[in-house]
């Protein structure tokens, strides 16, 4: 199967990495304070798919967007920018988080009441922190649904829209660790058309010292022969 990769200009794409380890760094605090000790939580990549390419770049711990049996918590976003965000746990992993974030002594295999609970929570505050942090750093007005988590297969269904058009799918690794047991989750983020480019432009001036920097646009590098679209040169902080 051919691949087909979406990736960000370097700057933009630490921009954009910055934005989102700004949100986990917030959502690790928080779940230390609501557990009462150390969470450490880190995201090693982020990278977007265009939703009218193939999906085969959609990649993730063990196939969970496209193929796992997976645990999902899903919540909608709109305002400046629109979309659907999720934070999605293979099934072993979520009972795994769970059964660690649990005051009880006696482990669940299957998520109940009490699991699905404490992911709901962990989704709520990972979620709200990221989508918190892109509103924040670049100025953007959102507001939130309710939270809902699903148990009951792949994440890419629950979140896509029914026909594609010029979304845009960023995918971050989130790797949890708590009691010394490390847990992998993938976040995954779906952006209306044009949103993307709109929050980086205003991170980008919002980061820049005067506001005036030239502000980017995505470059698109596929592996299919699609076009480069030129960027900008971000600032740093």
């Amino acid at each position: 199967m051919t691949e087909s990769v979406t990736s960000l200009d370097p700057d933009a794409s630490d921009l954009l990495t910055e934005l989102v380890t700004i949100g986990v760094g917030r959502a690790a605090a928080a779940l230390s304070e609501l557990v009462g000790e150390r969470v450490e939580l880190t995201v090693p990549r982020v990278h977007l798919v265009p939703l009218l390419c193939p999906l085969d770049g959609a990649r993730s711990p063990d196939g969970l967007l496209t193929d796992g049996v997976s645990t999902v918590v899903i919540q909608d976003f709109q305002g400046t920018v629109r979309g659907r965000a999720s934070l999605a746990f293979l099934r072993s992993s979520a009972l795994a988080l769970g059964n660690l974030l649990s005051d009880s002594e006696v482990t669940t295999t299957h998520v109940d009441l009490e699991v699905g609970g404490i992911l709901l929570e962990v989704g709520n505050i990972v979620l709200n922190a990221v989508l918190g942090s892109l509103s924040n750093e670049a100025a953007l007005t959102l507001e939130y649904s309710l939270p809902h988590l699903f148990s009951d297969g792949p994440v890419l269904p629950r979140l896509l829209p029914q026909s594609a058009g010029e979304e845009h799918l960023l995918i971050a690794d989130v790797e949890f660790v708590v009691r010394n047991r490390n847990i992998a989750g993938t976040l995954a983020i779906v952006f209306a058309g044009g949103c993307v480019d709109l929050l980086l432009s205003r991170a980008a001036r919002r980061w820049s010292p005067d506001g005036r920097e030239e502000v980017p646009l995505l470059r698109m590098t596929r592996r299919n022969g699609f076009h480069d679209i030129p960027t900008g040169q971000l600032p740093h902080r």
